[in-house]
């Protein structure tokens, strides 16, 4: 609802969807302390050298300020959380002789930005577990039972807390058991034996998990809250556990974790900035566990060549789906126009992403959601391929259709 990283956070009148974006020439003569006022979308592209601001654009696309206000890129920021140091303020200068202070809400925005739009498919490099629950239980609790309302088995959880967290490695939970989403990275935990039996033990378990902040310029101290489940573990005659059931309503609604891949493509200019916050000193140690080489997007899961200067393309799916296509005209061009005849996914939960080059490196241009309403029937990019993808999240059962097609010219 507040433009995501195209958020002007330092301004006191922010006009987070209709400021005015600044050319080359007028950067030149702004103050640092204007450039500092800038959003981080804004920063980066400038950087970069992009004064056409294709971050600030498809974030203004991504999100509307009729949006819930959990919806956002916690998908990004909790495993970022998990894998990059809390980086200081830092001042670079582009190519163009542009010097560009970066507070630490910035450089923490990037980080959760390619988290999050930059991870859509790394081949394995996830893992989820339990299943979303979709409903509203403040106003209809009935549904809790429902199997993915009963939410993350107890003994799972406790298994992940013992196993991960005490070998240095953390998780993400979905804190809400209900309908929204709050995505929070877990690091810590202590539990206390309430009761046991042979074959069952009652625990009172104290986990904490990392917070949002506020965005600031300057560092901030990171922020931490400790939730308390108490939960029985069925054992077998090994000790081992089995199974669990949860004795307090409050729980986790879903666990999970990606890989986060080195920096790469449109955000290959991250790995100076983020060098320059935190010294160049070593990453966490987390990161050690948690980061993987580039996949690219041609050996990804669902993934299709197109070599053509027309054609049509139906991007179809329910839960989890995820397809991608690297869109290739047989002969030299330098736009594309995208036409959709049909548009229709739940906003926040399905989504149609272009990318810059088939290759998936450049920039984000669009993320599409929501009903037609929300969706331009024309798209025209100045680009010479271009890489699209179309993916579902663990919502449910819902099927989503959509079709469109390209066509590549040259002037």
């Amino acid at each position: 609802m507040y433009g995501g990283i195209s958020h002007r956070y330092l301004s006191d009148d922010p006009q987070d969807f209709r400021y005015q974006l600044y050319t080359l020439e007028e950067l030149k003569q702004m103050s640092a302390e204007q450039l500092k006022l800038l959003s981080p979308a804004e920063k980066y592209d400038i950087y970069v050298g992009r004064y056409d601001y294709p971050t600030v654009h498809s974030e203004w696309k991504r999100t509307h300020p009729t949006d819930a206000s959990w919806f956002g890129l916690c998908h990004g920021w909790a495993p970022a959380s998990l894998v990059f140091k809390n980086p200081n303020t830092t001042t670079l200068t582009n190519l163009d002789g542009i010097t560009i202070p970066f507070g630490s809400s910035d450089i923490k925005a990037y980080l959760t930005y390619f988290s999050a739009e930059y991870q859509t498919d790394r081949g394995g490099g996830e893992w989820f577990i339990a299943d979303r629950c979709n409903v509203d239980l403040d106003s209809e609790p009935e549904r809790e039972s429902e199997p993915e309302c009963a939410d993350i088995n107890a003994g799972t959880f406790h298994l992940l807390l013992s196993n991960l967290i005490s070998k240095g490695m953390g998780f993400v939970a979905d804190i809400d058991r209900s309908g929204a989403v709050w995505n929070q990275p877990f690091f810590k935990f202590e539990s206390k034996i309430v009761s046991q039996t042979p074959t069952n033990v009652t625990l009172t378990t104290l986990a904490t998990y990392g917070k949002e902040l506020q965005p600031g310029f300057d560092k901030q101290t990171p922020y931490s809250k400790t939730a308390s489940y108490t939960y029985s573990l069925a054992l077998d005659q090994a000790g081992n556990v089995i199974g669990g059931d949860w004795q307090t309503y409050e729980r986790p609604d879903f666990t999970w974790m990606i890989k986060v891949e080195d920096f790469h493509g449109y955000w290959s200019n991250l790995t100076n900035i983020y060098a320059a916050a935190t010294g160049g000193s070593s990453p966490t140690p987390f990161a050690a566990l948690f980061t993987a080489p580039r996949v690219p997007v041609t050996s990804r899961r669902n993934h299709m060549n197109i070599e053509a200067n027309t054609g049509v393309i139906k991007a179809s799916g329910k839960s989890g789906h995820r397809q991608g296509w690297s869109i290739i005209p047989t002969t030299k061009a330098d736009r594309v126009v995208i036409k959709f005849s049909s548009f229709s996914t739940e906003r926040k939960h399905g989504f149609l992403k272009i990318y810059e080059g088939a290759d998936g490196e450049g920039a984000l241009r669009y993320v599409l959601h929501g009903s037609q309403h929300f969706v331009p029937s024309v798209i025209e990019l100045p680009v010479s391929s271009a890489f699209i993808e179309f993916a579902v999240d663990r919502m449910g059962d819902a099927h989503f259709d959509n079709q469109f097609s390209f066509t590549f010219y040259a002037n």
